[in-house]
C-alpha cells in the first residue's frame, strides 16, 4: 500500500478515447482551461457563486474516488485508504501535500488531518486569471479531500483553508476534520458544500443579467449625451439662424457660457428660449452636469416649492419618505426656470433666499442644504416693467438678470424660416427619404405671421409630413389659415399682441370643441396656463 500508484490503476483504452478508473471515467485537460472556466464564473455568476461551484465539483469527484478506493481495496483498513487518497490527490496533478499533524486511526470516529498545499494548481490559475484574493482560491483541492474523506469513512467530513498563497499569505494550510469536531467557523464553509438551488439561481442571474443590462444602457445613453454636447459646443445645439439678432444672440452665449453669472432671457412663448438656456449649459464649465428645467408657470406655488427645494417626510399630506429638490438634483450643473414671472411673492422671497445664500431648506425642516447650482430663467413678460409695476420683486430680478438675452419672434426673422422648416423635416423620424417642399408652400410659410412662433412652426410641419404625397409638401398640406395667405390673425389696423394671442388661443379652443387638455396640447402649454388666461378672458369661473 506504501506503493501506491495511481497510473497503475488506471485503464487506458486509446481506441475509445476513454480512461478508468474503477469503472469510473477519469479526464485529462489542461489547467489552463479550469483557470478560464473559473475566471468567466467569477465574471458572470460572482466569486461567492464561482466558489460554490468549484467547491461541490471537487467534493463531488472526491467523494466518488473514495467510494471506488474503498471498493478497490477491500481488505484495507479505513485509515490505510485515506493515506492512499493523499496520493490519489497528488498523482492527478492538482499539487503537493505536506502532512505537518495526522491522525487518520479513525477509532470512534477520530479524524485529524492538518497539512501544506504546495505547487497548487488553484493558486497558479487564480493568479495568472484573475489576480489576488480577499479570500483563499484552493476551492477544489478542499472539496476534493472533504469528498474523498466523507466518501471513506461515511462520516461528514470538511477541509478549510484558512492561509492561502492566493490571498498574500505565505504558505496554504488547510485542516480537515469531522463536522461534529468543528467550530463556529464551519458555519460559513457550508454553503459552499450545498447543492445550487437551480431554479432559485437561474432567476437571481436573470434578474442580474437585467439590472446589468439596465445600467450599460444608462451608461450608454449619458455617453451618447456627452458625444452630443461635445459635437453641439460651439454649435449652439438645434439653435437654427441667420437673422442678425439671432447671430447677436450666439455671440453673447459664446462670451458668458463659461462664466457664473445668471441669465434672463425673454421672449414670445415658443420663440425657443428653452434651447438658448442648453445652449449657455452646453458650452459652459457644468456641461458634463445635470441642466433640469422647471416650467414655474405649471405648477401651484406648494407644489412649486416642494419641487424646487425638496419636502421632509410627513412634512405634509403623502409626504411618506424624504424627497430631493431640483436644487439639489442639479448640483453642479444648471437649473432652468421657466416662466418665472408667473411665480407669487411669496415664491419669490424663498427663491431669492436660496439664490443669494446659495443654500436650500427643504419643506418640513430648517436644516440648511448649500447647493452650487446656476440659476438661467426665462419669461415671455418684460420683467422690468413687472418690477415697475410692483408685479414682480425688484431684488430677485435683479439677481437674475445677471444678464438678458432677447430671442426675437419667428415674424421677425424671415430669413430663418425655410432653414427652419429643412431642419424640422430632417428631424422627423417617420421621414425615410428626401423631402421638398413647393415654391408656393414657401411663399405662403414665408409671409405668415407665426403668432406660436418656432412651436407653431414645428407643429405645421409635422402635420404637412403626414398629410403629403409622394415626399413632397405642397400648398394642400398646409393649414388653412396660412393657405389664405394671411393669418386669420392679421386685420386692417395694429392690434395688440395679448389681443392676438387671445384670439389664436380662443381659436384652438373651438377647434377642439372646448376640450382644454387638447388644447393646451396642441398650443403646446401647460393645462395650469390655458386655465389662468381664459380665466383672464372671463371665461372662467
Amino acid at each position: 500500500m506504501s506503493d501506491f500508484n495511481l497510473f497503475e490503476l488506471l485503464n487506458f483504452n486509446p481506441e475509445e478515447g476513454v480512461i478508468r478508473l474503477k469503472g469510473q471515467r477519469m479526464l485529462l485537460f489542461m489547467a489552463d482551461a479550469m483557470g478560464f472556466l473559473r475566471k468567466r464564473l467569477i465574471e458572470i455568476l460572482g466569486e461567492k457563486m464561482a466558489r460554490g461551484i468549484f467547491t461541490r465539483f471537487g467534493f463531488t469527484s472526491g467523494y466518488h474516488q473514495g467510494l471506488a478506493m474503498k471498493e478497490l481495496f477491500k481488505g484495507s483498513t479505513i485509515e490505510e485508504i485515506l493515506k492512499n487518497g493523499q496520493s490519489l490527490q497528488i498523482q492527478e496533478g492538482v499539487g503537493n501535500i505536506l502532512n505537518l499533524n495526522i491522525d487518520f486511526t479513525f477509532k470512534n470516529g477520530n479524524f485529524l488531518a492538518e497539512c501544506i498545499y504546495t505547487h497548487s494548481y488553484e493558486v497558479e490559475q487564480h493568479k495568472l486569471h484573475i489576480g489576488g484574493s480577499a479570500i483563499p482560491v484552493c476551492w477544489t483541492m478542499t472539496g476534493w479531500a472533504s469528498g474523498y474523506c466523507s466518501g471513506v469513512t461515511g462520516e461528514k467530513i470538511y477541509f478549510i483553508e484558512d492561509e492561502c498563497i492566493g490571498k498574500g499569505d505565505k504558505r496554504c494550510h488547510v485542516i480537515g476534520k469531522p463536522f461534529k469536531e468543528w467550530d463556529k467557523r464551519i458555519e460559513s464553509y457550508l454553503e459552499y458544500f450545498k447543492t445550487i438551488n437551480t431554479d432559485r439561481e437561474i432567476i437571481r442571474i436573470n434578474r442580474k443579467i437585467i439590472l446589468k443590462v439596465e445600467e450599460l444602457r444608462k451608461k450608454e445613453k449619458k455617453l451618447e449625451k456627452l458625444e452630443e454636447m461635445i459635437r453641439e459646443k460651439g454649435n449652439y445645439g438645434n439653435i437654427i439662424g441667420n437673422n442678425k439678432e439671432i447671430k447677436k444672440v450666439f455671440y453673447l452665449i459664446n462670451k458668458i457660457a463659461d462664466s457664473e453669472i445668471n441669465v434672463v432671457i425673454e421672449g414670445e412663448s415658443g420663440v425657443g428660449k428653452e434651447l438658448i438656456a442648453v445652449a449657455i449649459h452646453n458650452n459652459s464649465l457644468r456641461a458634463n452636469k445635470k441642466f433640469i428645467a422647471l416650467n414655474c408657470g405649471a405648477l401651484p406655488e406648494t407644489l412649486l416649492e416642494s419641487e424646487l427645494f425638496g419636502h421632509a417626510k410627513g412634512s405634509f399630506t403623502g409626504a411618506d419618505k424624504d424627497k430631493k429638490g431640483l436644487f439639489e438634483e442639479a448640483e453642479g450643473g444648471t437649473i432652468f426656470l421657466d416662466e418665472i414671472s408667473e411665480t407669487s411673492p411669496s415664491f419669490q422671497v424663498k427663491l431669492l433666499r436660496a439664490i443669494e445664500e446659495k443654500e436650500v431648506r427643504r419643506i418640513g425642516t430648517n436644516i440648511p442644504i448649500k447647493i452650487n447650482v446656476r440659476v438661467l430663467s426665462a419669461t415671455n413678460s418684460n420683467l422690468e416693467e413687472l418690477v415697475n409695476k410692483e408685479k414682480f420683486r425688484g431684488d430677485l430680478y435683479y439677481r437674475l438678470n445677471g444678464i438678458k438675452l432677447y430671442i426675437p419672434p419667428l415674424r421677425n426673422r424671415k430669413e430663418d424660416i425655410i432653414p427652419l422648416v429643412k431642419y424640422f423635416i430632417g428631424r422627423c423620424k417617420d421621414v425615410d427619404k428626401p423631402v421638398d417642399i413647393s415654391s408656393e408652400a414657401k411663399v405662403l410659410l414665408l409671409k405668415y405671421n407665426w403668432p406660436g412662433n418656432i412651436r407653431e412652426l414645428k407643429n405645421v410641419i409635422q402635420r404637412a409630413l403626414a398629410l403629403m404625397d409622394n415626399s413632397f409638401i405642397d400648398v394642400d398640406d398646409l393649414p388653412d389659415e396660412i393657405k389664405k395667405g394671411k393669418s386669420y390673425l392679421e386685420s386692417d389696423g395694429d392690434i395688440p399682441l395679448i389681443e392676438l394671442e387671445k384670439r389664436y388661443i380662443l381659436r384652438t379652443l373651438d377647434k377642439y370643441k372646448g376640450n382644454k387638455i387638447q388644447t393646451a396640447k396642441s398650443l403646446a402649454i401647460a393645462p395650469n396656463t390655458l386655465w389662468r388666461k381664459l380665466k383672464g378672458y372671463s371665461l372662467m369661473e
